[in-house]
């Protein structure tokens, strides 16, 4: 069967294959999106998690700071040189008496361009007092960065 035998399909696939096209470049953040382990922060810089500060209605401003590129050192010396990845998202989270963060890459897209993130996180519900902040790893494994104090 040619194009020209079945021309409404020839036009419905042409405009599938358009709109697959155009949504390939927001698609691939979303495929590539991976949470990246300790060993990979520590390879391109680090990341810096610094002390909370009250905000309003019992909400706490935490800022974070990483670099995947591997051209920064946050907290350590880079070993590693990094160019396809950017950073997609940081999550940071209050567990139990400890604050948790972990960092989400992708590849660059419209979206996501920036490999140096550096933004404060709001925090909502965390009582007063003192916290360890951990790095949370993909399989669920924790490592000790410091510890914080929310306080007024």
């Amino acid at each position: 069967m040619t194009a020209t035998a079945r021309p409404g399909l020839f036009w419905a696939m042409l405009v599938g294959l358009a709109i697959v096209g155009v949504s390939c470049s927001t698609l691939t953040g979303c495929v590539t999106s991976r949470h990246i382990n300790w060993d990979f922060v520590q390879a391109v810089g680090g990341i810096r998690v610094g002390d909370p500060q009250p905000v309003a209605n019992g909400e706490w401003a935490v800022p974070v700071e990483c670099d995947v590129s591997g051209l920064t050192a946050v907290t350590t010396q880079p070993s590693t040189l990094n160019s396809a990845l950017v950073v997609k998202d940081v999550q940071l989270q209050a567990q139990q008496g400890k604050i948790v963060v972990w960092v989400i890459t992708c590849v660059v897209t419209d979206q996501h361009k920036e490999s140096h993130w550096t933004r404060s996180i709001t925090l909502k519900g965390v009582k007063q007092g003192k916290y360890a902040v951990q790095y949370l790893n993909p399989d669920g494994s924790t490592v000790e960065l410091r510890s914080v104090e929310f306080h007024l």
